[in-house]
């Protein structure tokens, strides 16, 4: 005899509609995907492998909402969540960069004008709200 799981997931593959069938058996079989969801396997290898054995029929992202939803957690190994790094990042040395990559003070960059030369003077580009009607193309 077949256990309990095994059991719901099928009475539900015959009698759920088509929209509440996945969660159904997302259901049936939660006990045995948060044994191996503690047990270190990935979220994507535990789908995978139930999906092949057609015991689920729903998308990895609803796989992914149906554990997030049921407040299911694996233990020290998962592939689906990001990590904290290991080790906290050092702080930044206090070495010197080159002459040639210093920020330059503001006030000595110059910005190229729209004629192209260097200099601080404004440019020549005055905005006429109103166009001329005998230089339009």
């Amino acid at each position: 005899m077949a256990n309990l799981s095994e059991r719901l997931a099928e009475r539900a593959k015959k009698t759920a509609t088509e929209k509440g069938r996945g969660r159904s058996a997302f259901l049936a079989l939660k006990p045995e995907i948060q044994h191996a969801l503690d047990q270190g396997w990935s979220a994507k290898e535990i789908w995978s492998l139930l999906l092949e054995e057609d015991k689920i029929a729903i998308s990895y992202s609803v796989f992914l909402r149906y554990i997030r939803a049921n407040g299911m957690r694996g233990g020290e190994v998962s592939s689906d969540l990001p990590q904290p790094p290991a080790v906290a990042p050092s702080p930044p040395s206090q070495e010197v960069a080159p002459a040639s990559l210093q920020e330059q003070p503001t006030a000595s960059r110059e910005r190229p004008t729209q004629s192209g030369l260097s200099g601080t003077g404004s440019s020549n580009f005055k905005l006429d709200s109103k166009p001329d009607k005998g230089s339009l193309v």
